[in-house]
């Protein structure tokens, strides 16, 4: 069966043409294709995800009898999540620091705590700010002899 052509056309012709239109037919294909692997490549988050930062996300050891602390500051609105585990019973609070400074200048022995868990080994703690200011979260080992490893993860939304 002959091929059917133009007959102003030769045949080295038609086959540049159809190498030209080869090649343009395949680079369209490659660039539909890379584009979807670029969609692809971009993890799918909701708009809340891609606001959320950590601030803290790492292993600390703790004393017997002592204190780990970390301040944060927030803004009215924003959501602080606190995620703590050890081996053994620690005590998670959120403090504003407004507390600490009135407890600290009424001499008092304890303080008002925004949140807190005590004696547990995975602690969760989600709080959302009711104005503008500088919390602090304190991490308690209250084992006599023992140091921790805790995990911690302080993120904010």
């Amino acid at each position: 069966m002959p091929i059917a052509r133009e007959p102003d056309k030769t045949q080295p012709d038609l086959l540049r043409e159809f190498a030209q239109f080869a090649r343009a037919r395949e680079r369209s294909v490659y660039k539909a294709r890379s584009s979807r692997k670029r969609r692809s490549d971009k993890p799918a988050t909701s708009e809340t995800e891609a606001a959320k930062s950590v601030l803290v996300d790492k292993a600390v050891i703790v004393q017997p009898n002592s204190i780990k602390e970390y301040k944060i500051a927030l803004r009215k609105g924003q959501l602080v999540s606190i995620h703590a585990r050890a081996d053994y019973p620690i005590t998670v609070e959120l403090i504003s620091r407004t507390e600490i400074l009135k407890t600290e200048k009424r001499e008092l022995k304890t303080i008002e705590t925004e949140r807190s868990r005590s004696e547990v080994k995975t602690a969760n703690i989600k709080y959302q700010a009711k104005r503008h200011g500088t919390w602090v979260v304190h991490i308690h080992n209250e084992q006599r002899k023992l140091p921790l490893e805790v995990g911690v993860m302080i993120s904010v939304e």
